[in-house]
């Protein structure tokens, strides 16, 4: 369960990016098994491996995790959009046009 916007676990501190960050981070084996996933940038999205179960993946920025430009995106399976660098939609790596599945930016 996330801490909510005035605590942060037991500590009582408030949420704020840099807790949030720690603590998707604390996370990251067990939820990129769940489809959730927290990388650096676009390029680390694109590289998620394409399979049914991708839910959404953060960003710490946009071209480099310190560019101030962070971002969610969420899995659109059998989407068949072209990739307009991350603006509204990417395509993995690993795209089929056969089959489809973008990632969709959502902030």
């Amino acid at each position: 369960m996330l801490p909510n916007t005035s605590s942060c676990c037991e500590c009582g501190s408030a949420l704020n990016i840099t807790t949030f960050e720690a603590y998707l981070q604390s996370l990251s084996l067990t939820i990129n098994s769940l489809g959730v996933f927290y990388v650096d940038d676009i390029a680390a999205v694109r590289e998620i491996q394409t399979l049914d179960t991708n839910i959404v993946a953060w960003t710490k920025g946009y071209l480099t995790p310190t560019d101030g430009l962070p971002g969610k995106y969420v899995w659109q399976a059998g989407n068949m959009d072209a990739d307009d660098a991350g603006l509204t939609t990417l395509r993995p790596d690993d795209y089929d046009a056969a089959v489809g599945g973008t990632w969709g930016r959502n902030s």
